[in-house]
């Protein structure tokens, strides 16, 4: 009876090992825009858009599955979007900073 119950559990873990190596692997991009933009589109090189379940408004990190994507940004402050083009690497974090278009850091930052 020990034997067989042994063998239950060793069954267990793989399946649990198997189960767990199978998820879709992800990577991590980390959204700094100034002044701040919301992310309104994730679209996949691979084809198809992500599904955003709630709102990300900059600064804001996401995980992704591995593979290059197209990030839309947008700001009603300003009529241009921003796309930045990322590719995910498992495990990987990438730190992307950039400013919206038509934005002027000296100018709004020369009172100070």
């Amino acid at each position: 009876m020990a034997g067989s119950a042994a063998a239950v559990v060793v069954v267990l873990l793989a399946i649990r090992l198997f189960s767990s190596s199978s998820t879709a692997p992800e990577g991590y991009v980390a959204l700094n825009v100034i002044p701040w933009a919301e992310v309104t589109r994730i679209s996949s090189h691979g084809g198809g858009d992500i599904t955003l379940d709630q709102k990300l408004v900059t600064p804001c990190r996401l995980a992704l599955p591995e593979g290059t994507y197209d990030l839309r940004l947008s700001n009603p402050a300003f009529t241009d979007q921003l796309v930045v083009t990322v590719t995910v690497r498992k495990g990987e974090a990438l730190e992307i900073r950039k400013i919206m278009p038509g934005f002027d850091l000296h100018k709004a930052t020369a009172a100070f």
